[in-house]
């Protein structure tokens, strides 16, 4: 069965933080980033799955997932500041997504689950990690242009 609910908030998140993300780092870095975040994502899922025993039982990993969360972590690098609209009200962008990640790390160990949980979270880490690399390009930009 496809997860529709799954499917409907990928398309949400991407909505709500892709396009800042987008328009800050340029499309070609986005769409790298991306990319890195689903494949590390996808690793990190099967790694996972070592881990707890599965071994190389049958799985189906699509990859969304994990390079979506990849873009929240970019986003909550980029702009932990800006507000975010979650049931009605504004709230910081950082309460919403350090809640979120919780929430997979919360998941983890449910194995029984069809969702790659470990995929949202490596996905989501190398969104940051990523997010403190172009911060720092960013800032070194403006120091050559300044001197």
């Amino acid at each position: 069965t496809i997860p529709h609910a799954h499917i409907a908030f990928n398309v949400l998140f991407l909505y709500v933080f892709g396009d800042n993300v987008e328009c800050r780092v340029g499309y070609g870095k986005y769409l790298a980033y991306y990319i890195v975040c689903g494949l590390t994502a996808g690793l990190g899922q099967v790694a996972w799955l070592h881990i707890v025993g599965m071994g190389f039982e049958p799985i189906v990993i699509v990859g969304a997932s994990g390079a979506v969360s990849g873009i929240l972590g970019l986003y909550l690098t980029l702009f932990p500041e800006n507000n975010v609209v979650f049931m009605g009200k504004p709230i910081k962008a950082y309460w919403f997504l350090i809640a979120w990640f919780l929430g997979q790390v919360g998941m983890l160990f449910q194995l029984d689950l069809n969702v790659g949980v470990a995929a949202h979270i490596i996905g989501f880490l190398t969104g940051v990690l990523l997010g403190i690399y172009e911060r720092k390009v960013e800032e070194e930009t403006v120091e050559v242009v300044v001197e």
